[in-house]
C-alpha cells in the first residue's frame, strides 16, 4: 500500500507548492528520508506521513480507517488553535499537553516531530519575524516534546536549527569550534573504542562502543551555564558509550578504562547506577583525558539502561520498535503478533492520560502520577528534600506545597535549612504514593 500512496502524493503533491517555495511532494520525501535516518522505517508510520499531506489536499484514496483516523488526528493537531500561543510568556505546558494526550496514537506524534524537525530547517526563507516565532516553537516547545517521546535525533535538530535562527553569530562559532575539536580527537577515541572492545572481550564482557558528540545549542547552553568562553572546556563535548550485559560488567569496564587512560580528576564521576537520576536515568559517567589535553566522558550502562535512556521514559515500547528490523529479520513470524503499539498488551495505550511531566530546573524530567503536587515532586527528587520543602516555584510563580502540578511546568523547591518530621497536615499536601508512604512511616516512628 506505501508504494500506491506514494504514487498517488507524486501525482497530488508535485504541483502544490509550499509557502517555502519547494513542492509538498519534495517536503514529504525529506521528511521520510528524515525518519528513516532516525531508524524508523516502519511502513505504517510512512504510509500515514504521505495519507496525512495527501489528505490536506482532498486526494485520498481508500486506505483504510485506521490511518485514516490516523491522518484526522493529525491535521486536527496541526490547525489546533494552542499552536499560536504567546511562546515567549507561556512556553511550555500547552502544546505540551496536547502533545502527550496523543499517546494513544503515537504513529501521529512521531510523524509530526518529524515534519517539524524538517521545517525548522527552512525558517530562514521567511520573513525574521515568522522565522524568529519558529524557531522559538522549535526550541521551547518541539525539542522537548521530542525528547520525552524518546526521539533525541529529532530533539536535537530542532534545537540546533532553532538556534542557528535565533543566534547566527554564536551558532555558526560554535559549531565551527566543535568541528575543528572533533578532528583532533576522533583517530584517538576510535582506537581507544577499538581496543576498549579486544580487552573486554578477553574478560568475556560484550561490549557495544559508539561515540557523541554533543550538540551545538546543548553545548552552548551548558557553556552559559559554567561561564566557559571555550567550547573545549566542556568535559563532554565528546563522549564514549559502551553498552554491556550486565551490572558488574559497567564496573570492570569502568576498571578497564582507569587501567588505560588518565582520569581527569577535574569533574566527579558519577554513578547513575547506585543513585538514578530523577527520571530514572543510569549510566556511570567517567571523565579521561585526551592526548589533546581536553577532556572527554564515557558513559557505561547495560542494554536495559540504554533502553531507559535512550527512548525516553515516556516511550519504553521505543526501543522494541527501533530494534523491529533486527527481530523480524531473526523471526519473520513477530509480524503477526506485532502491531507496534499493542502486542501481547504490552504496551499500555494512553499511558499518557495517568501522568504528568514537570521539569527541574535543570531540565531533567520527572514523571508523576496525574494529580501530583509540588511537595510530591520534592519527594519524588529526593526525601530530604521533601522533609525540607516549604514551598515551590511553578514556572517563576509561588506556589503552595499542595499545588497541582500539571504537564510542562518548571518546579524549583524553596527548602529550610533544618530537617524536620513532617506533621500530620502535610500528609494532605500529598498524592502519591512514595510520598504519603514515606510520611506515615516517619509519624509512625515520631510516636514510639
Amino acid at each position: 500500500m506505501l508504494e500506491e500512496v506514494k504514487n498517488l502524493a507524486k501525482i497530488t503533491l508535485s504541483n502544490k507548492i509550499r509557502n517555502n517555495g519547494e513542492s509538498k511532494y519534495a517536503h514529504v520525501q525529506k521528511v521520510e528520508r528524515l525518519l528513516i535516518e532516525q531508524g524508523i522505517t516502519d511502513i505504517e508510520i510512512h504510509t500515514l506521513l504521505y495519507v496525512t499531506h495527501l489528505m490536506e489536499e482532498n486526494g485520498v484514496g481508500d486506505f483504510g480507517e485506521k490511518v485514516l483516523a490516523q491522518a484526522r488526528s493529525y491535521i486536527n493537531m496541526s490547525h489546533n488553535k494552542s499552536t499560536s500561543i504567546d511562546l515567549e510568556n507561556n512556553p511550555l505546558p500547552i502544546l505540551l499537553e496536547t502533545f502527550l494526550s496523543l499517546a494513544a496514537e503515537p504513529n501521529v506524534a512521531i510523524v509530526r516531530m518529524a515534519d517539524k524537525a524538517e521545517n525548522i530547517k527552512s525558517a530562514h526563507v521567511f520573513a525574521p519575524e515568522e522565522s524568529r516565532r519558529m524557531a522559538l516553537s522549535a526550541l521551547n516547545i518541539y525539542a522537548p516534546i521530542a525528547k520525552i517521546l524518546g526521539l533525541g535525533g529529532l530533539s536535537r535538530i530542532l534545537q540546533d536549527e532553532a538556534f542557528k535562527i535565533l543566534d547566527p553569530q554564536n551558532f555558526h562559532i560554535l559549531d565551527s569550534e566543535i568541528k575543528d575539536a572533533e578532528l583532533g580527537v576522533k583517530k584517538q577515541l576510535e582506537e581507544t573504542g577499538a581496543f576498549l572492545t579486544s580487552i573486554a572481550e578477553e574478560q568475556e564482557i560484550n561490549t557495544e562502543v559508539a561515540m557523541r558528540v554533543k550538540g551545538v545549542f546543548s553545548a552552548y547552553s551548558k557553556m552559559v551555564k559554567k561561564d566557559y568562553l571555550h567550547v573545549t572546556s566542556l568535559s563532554d563535548l565528546f563522549a564514549m558509550r559502551v553498552i554491556v550485559d550486565k551490572i558488574e560488567d559497567c564496573y570492570a569496564v569502568e576498571t578497564l578504562l582507569n587501567s588505560l587512560l588518565d582520569v581527569f580528576e577535574g569533574e566527579q564521576r558519577n554513578d547513575y547506577i547506585q543513585k538514578p537520576k530523577p527520571g530514572g536515568y543510569k549510566s556511570i559517567h567517567s571523565y579521561y583525558k585526551l592526548d589533546t589535553g581536553g577532556v572527554f566522558e564515557v558513559q557505561i550502562r547495560t542494554k536495559e539502561m540504554h533502553e531507559w535512556n535512550e527512548f525516553g521514559q515516556a516511550a519504553h515500547f521505543w526501543y522494541k520498535y527501533k530494534d523491529f528490523k533486527k527481530r523480524y529479520s531473526q523471526d519473520p513470524s513477530i509480524l503477526e503478533e506485532l502491531n507496534f503499539f499493542k502486542a501481547q498488551g504490552k504496551i499500555k495505550v494512553g499511558r499518557f492520560g495517568k501522568q504528568v511531566y514537570v521539569f527541574t530546573p535543570k531540565n531533567d524530567i520527572v514523571e508523576l502520577d496525574k494529580g501530583a503536587t509540588a511537595l510530591d515532586f520534592a519527594f519524588a527528587l529526593h526525601a530530604d528534600l521533601g522533609l525540607r520543602a516549604t514551598g515551590a516555584h511553578v514556572n517563576g510563580k509561588y506556589v503552595p506545597l499542595d499545588h497541582v502540578l500539571s504537564t510542562g511546568d518548571r518546579v524549583l523547591i524553596e527548602k529550610s535549612n533544618s530537617t524536620k518530621v513532617p506533621g500530620s497536615k502535610k500528609i494532605n499536601m500529598v498524592t502519591t504514593k512514595k510520598a504519603r508512604s514515606y510520611i506515615k512511616k516517619l509519624l509512625r516512628a515520631n510516636l514510639k
